[in-house]
Formats: structure tokens, C-alpha cells, sequence
């Protein structure tokens, strides 16, 4: 019987395909192997669409047993298609072995054939390959175990998400990945969010993760699509000084590309480590790691040359507006705290930062709002008064400008929570 795992996970908002809104997990792996027996699709012909062969693929996992063979270019075509990655058959085959091997899978096997046998061995179309999928991915008391996606070496793609595609789902980790993460962004946008902070990665936007990191992420609401390289790896013993990018930011750094040549190096480091993928053993690995390595020494030497140090006083004035969100405070009232005159600290403000105090604490105000949509149960007014907004219109309305949609709207693609 031909047996199927599949796909490689990447975020954002689904819409077409509602699976997995707040599964902690971003890459798993759909793939297909093959058993001694077959069961039969259907009475018919065999599904074509990309969405009944990702379901008959999962549904194959789940009846199989008896050992895996790698799937073959059909297969393999059609979990490429539907995820929007790139991968090979031996990594499918490797993510399958792992999935099957998970403490949950014997539990949710039995579950899931008693409920859709019926259906999966008969004729089905695209309503019921989603209805399968929505009971496969987003049952709570069969959560997937991201840490067999990682084999303790190293595993790339490339993942291409568009607005409503399968791939457009948020992803949440709880400082429990088994690996350090890193993104490249290459065209689109997309949004982190952690509890205390928020990133928005735009084109050649480095974003590095430490497996102890908390957060989620997915592509930006406003944004029709997120392109990006990813990468999960352990560091060897001597990357150390190379992972250290930024202001000390517990578990997330971004680095900012912003020279032409500098993104076209990192670029072309990531092209090879992917096109390495399908090369040969035995010396993948170690052409893969140096590709990587040159990736994350770019990298370092890169922050070392941009300016870490500003004002004292646009720090000073930055604190007091954050420690005084809730407060309806005026641009006085900062420049008091820093002993400037309002004018001079508006000058000074727009210099070092770019942009007005004014937008600067409304875009404070709004990822603040954002993170308490994710991590708090209060209501949406509530929300809006604590972030400073006196009228929740007012609000809403800003909070639909910066990012695309209303702040229910966020919650709900986040969290699955309604206000």
C-alpha cells in the first residue's frame, strides 16, 4: 500500500485551508512510503487534485505498516505543490520514519481510520480531503511532535506562502524547538510576535532563532505573501561568537540587510545550501554546514559594522513612553523627562529614529495592543483602553491601517480565539 506523510509547515492566516491555527510546530513534512499491501482510493480513479493527494498521502500514513520506501516524483510533486517548499523524496522518507515513530501516532491512527476508513477507501473529492485534513491537523488531543522534523544535523527549504494557500497558517513555539532557526526573507512580509516584543521581517531580513525562544509567527496580515529560506540546525561547538547579533534580545534576532552586495552574498550562501540538498552523500552534510557557516560569518561581521549606540536621550525618551502607555501624555511631557525643549526633541526623535514621536508611540500602542490579543483574555475595548486609546473606534480604525486587518480579525487568525 502506498503510504504518505507529508508537508512542510509555514504560517500565517488560513483561510482556504483552516488547519493547525495554534499547533506549536512550523515544519512537518508530508511524505509517502510504501507498504506490502494496497488499498484502493477509491472505486475510481485515483484523486488528482493537489488536496485529495495530500489527504490520500495522510491517510496512507496512517493505515500503513511494514516498512517505508521513499515516494516517488508524483508524490513528491503533488506535497510541493500543496505546501509552496522545496524538499527531496529521502527527506520525506526520513520525516515519515520520524512522525510514525511519535508517542501520539498509535493513539490518533486508531482514531482517525475508525472515523474516515469509510470515506478515504471510497470515492472523495476536495470538501472531504479538507474535512479529513481539518480533523488530521487541528484535533487538540493529537498534537504533532515537532522535534522528529529534526534529525540533529541540518534541514533546509524554501517556503512560498501565499494569502488563503495551505502553507498560511500561524506558527507557535513555547522555548521548545530542539534547534536554532533562521529565516531569510524574500519577498512579502511577515510578523513575529513574542510576549514583550514585536518584529516585522521585510525583504532580506535575516530572523535567528534559539530553540529556547517563545513566539509566534506567521505572514503579515497586510501582506499577500511571504516568501522566505529557512534553515534548523545545531550549531557547532565554534559558531558561538557568531550567534550573537543584536541588543541581546532573549531568543529572537533580526539583522536588517541593507547594502545591495551584502544581501546578494547571503543570498547566493542560502541558493547553495538548498541546491546541496540533492547532491550526494557522503560529504553533504559538511558542504551544507560550510554553506551555512559563511551564511552566519556574513552574518556577524555585518552587525559589527553597524552603529550600536544612540542618544542617551531619545533612549530616556522611548522608556518614558513605554513605561506610560496607558497615559494620555503630551510631547512636553517627554521632552521634560529627557530636559529638552519639545522642538528639539522632535528634531532629535525624527533624526535617530525616522520617524515622529507622535507615530512612534502609535506604533508602540498597536504592538502592545497586538501582543495582549495574543496572550491576554481580555476584550477588545479593554485592550484598547489599557494600550491609551480613549475610544475604541479610534482604535480599531488605527489598528486596521497599520496592519491590514480589525484587531477581532488578528485575534482570531492568531490565537483561534474569538473577542
Amino acid at each position: 500500500m502506498v503510504v504518505t506523510c507529508m508537508f512542510l509547515w509555514n504560517p500565517s492566516i488560513l483561510r482556504q485551508y483552516p488547519l493547525n491555527r495554534n499547533r506549536p510546530f512550523c515544519y512537518i513534512a508530508v511524505i509517502s512510503c510504501y507498504a506490502g499491501r494496497r488499498i484502493a482510493y477509491a472505486r475510481s480513479a485515483m484523486p488528482s487534485s493537489s488536496l485529495t493527494i495530500f489527504a490520500a498521502m495522510c491517510y496512507r500514513l496512517l493505515a500503513a505498516d511494514g516498512n517505508a520506501h521513499p515516494p516517488d516524483e508524483t508524490e513528491v510533486a503533488a506535497v510541493r505543490d500543496v505546501v509552496g517548499g522545496h524538499f527531496n523524496a529521502e527527506e520525506l522518507l526520513q520525516l515519515s520514519m520520524s512522525i510514525r515513530a511519535g508517542a501520539a501516532f498509535t493513539r490518533q491512527r486508531q482514531y482517525l481510520l475508525s472515523r474516515w476508513q469509510p470515506v478515504m477507501e471510497d470515492e472523495f473529492g476536495d470538501a472531504e480531503a479538507q474535512a479529513f485534513l481539518d480533523d488530521y491537523f487541528k484535533n487538540p488531543d493529537f498534537p504533532f511532535e515537532s522535534n522528529g522534523i529534526f534529525d540533529n544535523g541540518l534541514v533546509t527549504s524554501r517556503t512560498r506562502t501565499l494569502r488563503g494557500n495551505f502553507s498560511d497558517s500561524e506558527s507557535a513555539y513555547s522555548g521548545n524547538m530542539p534547534c536554532w532557526t533562521l529565516h531569510l526573507t524574500l519577498e512579502g512580509r511577515a510578523l513575529f510576535i513574542s510576549e514583550d516584543r514585536e518584529w516585522e521581517a521585510i525583504p532580506g531580513d535575516l530572523m535567528l532563532f534559539r530553540p529556547n525562544a517563545s513566539y509566534r509567527y506567521g505572514r503579515h496580515p497586510a501582506a499577500e505573501l511571504w516568501d522566505h529560506y529557512w534553515v534548523l540546525f545545531q550549531p557547532r561547538s565554534h559558531w558561538q561568537g557568531w550567534l550573537e547579533w543584536d541588543d541581546g534580545t532573549p531568543g529572537l534576532q533580526q539583522l536588517r540587510l541593507t547594502q545591495a552586495h551584502q544581501r546578494q552574498q547571503i543570498l547566493s550562501a542560502f541558493e547553495r545550501l538548498l541546491a546541496l540538498k540533492d547532491d550526494a552523500p557522503p560529504f553533504l552534510k559538511d558542504l551544507q554546514h560550510t554553506a551555512l557557516e559563511e551564511i552566519l560569518i556574513r552574518a556577524a561581521g555585518i552587525c559589527q559594522n553597524q552603529p550600536r549606540h544612540r542618544d542617551s536621550r531619545i533612549d530616556l525618551a522611548c522608556r518614558f513612553m513605554e513605561e506610560n502607555l496607558a497615559t494620555a501624555f503630551r510631547i512636553e511631557d517627554v521632552a521634560e523627562a529627557c530636559n529638552l525643549s519639545a522642538s528639539r526633541l522632535a528634531h532629535l526623535f525624527k533624526d535617530y529614529m525616522g520617524i515622529s514621536v507622535k507615530a512612534w508611540i502609535t506604533s508602540m500602542r498597536l504592538q502592545e495592543a497586538r501582543r495582549r490579543l495574543i496572550y491576554s483574555d481580555a476584550n477588545i475595548s479593554q485592550i484598547a483602553y489599557a494600550v491609551g486609546f480613549e475610544d475604541s473606534n479610534l482604535f480599531a480604525k488605527n489598528f486596521k491601517k497599520s496592519i491590514g486587518c480589525t484587531p477581532r480579525e488578528f485575534r482570531q487568525s492568531f490565537t483561534n480565539r474569538p473577542d
